[in-house]
């Protein structure tokens, strides 16, 4: 496939914004932490934890949809085996 200058574009997007989301909630953790505010500080602490789980959740799920896509199978095959062995272990 050839390059394109657009998903150039919409992947330098995606990357800033994810660091804005990364970065922000750490940065104000830090900051409330050198002045000693611990409740502050706990939920920016969480709130990072939680911006960084949920976007290395997105990168996967989007990993896993490229991969099939590539491999000549539907979009969702390995979310679903995925989703069909989470269940399995949870019944």
């Amino acid at each position: 496939e050839a390059f394109s200058s657009v998903k150039l574009g919409r992947f330098t997007f995606k990357a800033f914004f994810y660091m804005v989301l990364i970065c922000v909630p750490y940065l104000m953790a830090e900051s409330f932490r050198a002045k000693g505010k611990e409740l502050a500080t706990v939920m920016f602490d969480w709130l990072h934890l939680f911006m960084l789980a949920q976007v290395i959740i997105e990168n996967m799920i989007s990993i896993l949809e490229n991969v099939a896509v590539i491999s000549g199978k539907d979009k969702t095959h390995w979310i679903k085996k995925i989703q069909d062995k989470i269940n399995g272990l949870l019944s």
